[in-house]
C-alpha cells in the first residue's frame, strides 16, 4: 500500500471518487479492499507521476485492474518495456487471481 495516502489525493474529492471506483472493483472482481487497495494506489501513484489531465485516472486505473485480472498485460496502459513494470505487473496479476 502506499506509504502516505494523504499526499496521494490532492483534495477529499478526489479521494471519495477513488474510494469509489475500488468498492466498485472489490464487488466486480469479488475482491476484498485489502487485495484492491494497494493495487490500485500503487497503479495510482505511477500514473500520477505522468498524468497531466487526473480526471480521469479512476477509469483509467479501474481498466489497468481489469485487464490484470482478466490476464490482458498487453492490453493495459502501463509500458511493458521496463522490467520494473512487468515484474509489477506480474506482482498485481499474482495478488489478484490469488486471493479469496
Amino acid at each position: 500500500m502506499v506509504s502516505d495516502p494523504i499526499s496521494l489525493y490532492t483534495d477529499e474529492v478526489e479521494e471519495k471518487q477513488h474510494m469509489s471506483a475500488m468498492r466498485f472493483l472489490c464487488e466486480e472482481l469479488s475482491k476484498p479492499e485489502e487485495v484492491i487497495r494497494p493495487i490500485y494506489e500503487e497503479i495510482l501513484l505511477e500514473m500520477k507521476k505522468e498524468a497531466r489531465i487526473h480526471d480521469y485516472l479512476s477509469i483509467l486505473v479501474c481498466r489497468i485492474i481489469r485487464d490484470l485480472a482478466m490476464g490482458y498485460e498487453e492490453s493495459s496502459f502501463l509500458r511493458l518495456d521496463d522490467l520494473h513494470v512487468k515484474t509489477f505487473k506480474q506482482n498485481i496479476a499474482h495478488a489478484l487471481n490469488t486471493s479469496h
